[in-house]
């Protein structure tokens, strides 16, 4: 049997020593409601979200309750510097000083 990794709520909560009572009189919250977002079967909402990142001291962060795939960075060769989306200095064939885009919408 393999074991699944704690969730990072669930992880904090441990590391600080807390019951789940603590934890959730932390934030205002019961003590099923913090069980259900360490169990994934619920996500604060957003009154409670900052209140638990405030709690956790930025430990926990909202993208922890979402099934996020792992962002990719593609490789650049040694020197090279990305295609910047916008041209900063607005010479892209709109009005001086704002930023135009460099892509253009197939048409």
């Amino acid at each position: 049997m393999v074991d699944e990794p704690l969730h990072p709520l669930r992880k904090w909560r441990l590391e600080q020593g807390l019951t789940l009572d603590a934890a959730a009189a932390g934030v205002g919250s019961f003590r099923g409601t913090w069980y259900d977002w360490e169990t994934g079967r619920r996500i604060p909402d957003r009154e409670y979200m900052p209140k638990v990142y405030r709690v956790t001291g930025g430990a926990v962060t909202p993208n922890e309750f979402y099934d996020l795939p792992d962002l990719e960075t593609p490789e650049l060769p040694l020197g090279a510097a990305p295609t910047p989306l916008f041209d900063p200095r607005g010479e892209d064939d709109g009005e001086a000083g704002q930023a135009q885009p460099l892509l253009q919408d197939a048409a």
